[in-house]
């Protein structure tokens, strides 16, 4: 894992450094309150969407790729990609802003990479922070997810998990045990 730090020089100057770390847990940042801010937009022919820019919700989905061949693990980020996608026209939707740090950081960090893998995964749980609720989006949980939600509980941070479309057993699940079913499907 590649920690950054600011130290401070002999002439009072902040200077970067980098020194490899393995911390045992990440304390969350505190930071100012920020004022409320909302904006209503909305799209020819469709609902009208609040968006407050204090409702943050962590979009927490998989992304690393699975499967034994490179066009298999080709086609599962291209289906990450598309179910985080989705997730967040739910949020916004719901009047959340969302925010899902898989579908920025490897844009320019390479997830092949560990160390840059770590520091995407450090730059996330610092916007985890800064977060009302993660959302844990599909049925597959995976390591990178099982940090996050792990994170954001130890944060004090609701977590709560949702489904594209429930499956037919599902929908029965559900309206056999109401409130006490875990998911919640995106609809």
């Amino acid at each position: 894992m590649l920690e950054i730090r600011t130290i401070a020089n002999p002439g009072g100057m902040p200077v970067e450094s980098t020194k490899p770390t393995k911390p045992t847990s990440i304390p969350k940042p505190t930071s100012s309150p920020k004022p409320k801010t909302e904006a209503k937009h909305s799209v020819p022919g469709a609902t009208v969407i609040t968006l407050d820019a204090g409702n943050k919700v962590y979009i927490c989905s998989p992304f690393h790729p699975v499967g034994d061949t490179v066009e298999a693990q080709t086609k599962s980020i291209k289906a990450h990609k598309i179910l985080a996608r989705y997730a967040c026209r739910f949020a916004v939707a719901k009047g959340y802003s969302p925010l899902c740090p898989h579908l920025y950081y490897p844009e320019f960090l390479d997830d092949d990479v560990e160390d840059e893998r770590e520091i995407g995964m450090l730059l996330g749980m610092v916007g985890l922070s800064e977060c009302k609720e993660l959302w844990v989006i599909g049925r597959r949980i995976s390591e990178g997810m099982k940090k996050e939600i792990d994170q954001a509980r130890r944060w004090g941070i609701p977590v709560k998990r949702y489904i594209p479309r429930f499956t037919p057993e599902e929908h029965l699940l559900k309206a056999i045990f109401g409130d006490d079913f875990p998911y919640t499907e995106m609809v």
